[in-house]
């Protein structure tokens, strides 16, 4: 995610539902891989005068790490906000942290300025891949959960269109994955969030089992 998005108007939206199923689902930790990228900032003039934005001024409206103070003794905000550089390195530091990050039941919540790639194109620094997906979903245990943000695109189906793909990522049906939008708020009209939970028994590649006990939604809708 670029700076210049950080804390928008979709941000109130997106931790409300974050927040929302921590509490219902009994998580204690939302860990949010940012995606992150700087953003190179404009100048702006003062009486003809070039000034440049302020550090400090960046800070306070752009710190991505000062979600973590919606914390509390029962859930640990952990954001992951490594520059995103190269795909392949990233993605293997971000199931590092998430295998070697203690607290468990956890919520995992991708969140790339747009969403997933289409799968017959390549990604670009907007997007999280089908393959990045399935590498995070790896990574996790039986009760965590895995969130995805995503943006709308030229298709009246698009969030069908996203779900499935979404599902096929983590070798799910789409009777599996749920949906969070809010189409009462005009400023997230165009963006939803997609989640599951991952069921005991899914196959994975991390050994350890899960110390906790959570529940994951029922398969109906």
């Amino acid at each position: 995610m670029k700076d210049t998005w950080y804390g928008d108007n979709r941000d109130p939206v997106k931790w409300t539902v974050l927040l929302h199923l921590a509490q219902k689902f009994g998580m204690r930790c939302v860990f949010q891989v940012l995606y992150h990228r700087p953003s190179e900032w404009k100048s702006v003039e003062v009486d003809d005068e070039k000034v440049e934005i302020s550090t400090p001024v960046i800070a306070h409206f752009r710190d991505c790490g000062s979600i973590r103070r919606l914390g509390s003794d029962d859930l640990e905000i952990c954001v992951f906000d490594k520059e995103f550089a190269g795909r392949a390195e990233y993605a293997r530091e971000v199931c590092a942290a998430i295998r070697n990050h203690s607290k468990r039941p956890k919520l995992v919540f991708l969140d790339p300025d747009t969403g997933l790639s289409s799968p017959n194109s390549r990604p670009t620094p907007k997007h999280v891949s089908v393959s990045e997906v399935r590498e995070v979903w790896d990574a996790l245990l039986a009760h965590d959960f895995l969130m995805l943000y995503q943006h709308a695109f030229r298709d009246h189906e698009w969030k069908s269109i996203k779900m499935k793909q979404f599902s096929d990522a983590v070798s799910s049906s789409p009777n599996q994955v749920k949906v969070a939008h809010a189409p009462d708020f005009p400023a997230a009209r165009d963006v939803a969030f997609y989640y599951i939970c991952k069921a005991v028994g899914t196959p994975i590649r991390n050994p350890l089992q899960s110390p906790h006990a959570s529940h994951c939604p029922s398969d109906s809708r």
